[in-house]
């Protein structure tokens, strides 16, 4: 019996299982789970091709690191788990910034004579609550993307993606570097500064969010016992179209630890070459 009970364990689980998911037409990522946990199995396609199965697995954005107590050992795992921290992260803005199209990169700030601008929690729900609020009296369907950041002062703001404004509710104020700049009236009457830029490169505005996620921001938004981003329901995300064992290993992988690895490509057949065919 002991021996039964053993073996369903373990066939639970996987080594090295590696997913091909699709943000868009021009940007797939190769995950390669070091050891994972299969909660069952599914056919996952793309055209033609149906290799391997299993479920998009992973951990949530939290790190359940303690201090470490001194020990070298817990603080080289430490250290680890606040990158692994990032890495997540990193990886869900990444996905809902591609997967979704977006109108506008935007930046909220908030007068200090009305807010606490020290308070992370007490101005996400004050944003969010006002987009909310604003989409259900206006009869529209925002989405958004957003990032806290906090000044050296301690003071925060945020930084994010739009999509569903429509452009007669913002005012044109100035153009940059071929880009025009709006101001949204009714968000700066209520809470104070804010820069509205359209988005001509979704690619570039991605990485622009990506930089703002840092062990100094991830650590700070975690002592206010809050998230590292704010996502409306309903967005798009990535899609596993390919399970299975890779043939090689993944050259210059763009991140890697003891738990996974991963490699972004642009092109959906060189991301293929690397999956070993049945």
């Amino acid at each position: 019996m002991h021996g039964a009970t053993n073996s369903s364990i373990v066939s639970l689980y996987v080594s090295d299982l590696a997913r091909l998911k699709k943000y868009h037409d021009n940007y797939y990522v190769i995950v390669v789970q070091r050891r994972g946990r299969l909660p069952g199995y599914e056919t996952v396609t793309q055209k033609k091709h149906i290799w391997g199965s299993g479920g998009d697995s992973g951990s949530g954005d939290g790190d359940g690191c303690g201090n470490g107590n001194g020990n070298p050992t817990a603080i080289r795992r430490l250290g680890e788990r606040f990158a692994s921290s990032i890495y997540r992260a990193r990886s869900k803005i990444r996905e809902l910034g591609l997967c979704n199209d977006w109108d506008f990169l935007v930046t909220f700030t908030f007068d200090d004579k009305k807010f606490d601008r020290t308070n992370l929690t007490y101005l996400k729900g004050k944003l969010t609550d006002f987009l909310r609020n604003y989409k259900s009296a206006q009869k529209i369907k925002i989405r958004y993307l957003i990032i806290p950041e906090q000044d050296k002062n301690g003071n925060w703001h945020f930084h994010g993606l739009l999509a569903g404004l429509p452009f007669d509710y913002l005012r044109e104020v100035d153009y940059f570097r071929k880009r025009i700049i709006f101001d949204w009236d009714d968000y700066a009457a209520k809470f104070g500064h804010i820069r509205v830029e359209e988005i001509n490169s979704l690619d570039r505005v991605a990485n622009y969010l990506l930089k703002q996620v840092t062990l100094e921001i991830l650590s700070a938004a975690r002592k206010k016992g809050s998230n590292t981003y704010y996502a409306s329901n309903g967005l798009n995300r990535a899609v596993v179209i390919l399970v299975g064992h890779l043939c090689k290993e993944l050259d210059n992988p763009d991140f890697e630890n003891r738990f996974v690895i991963t490699k972004r490509f642009t092109d959906f057949d060189e991301a293929l070459e690397y999956f070993a065919q049945p």
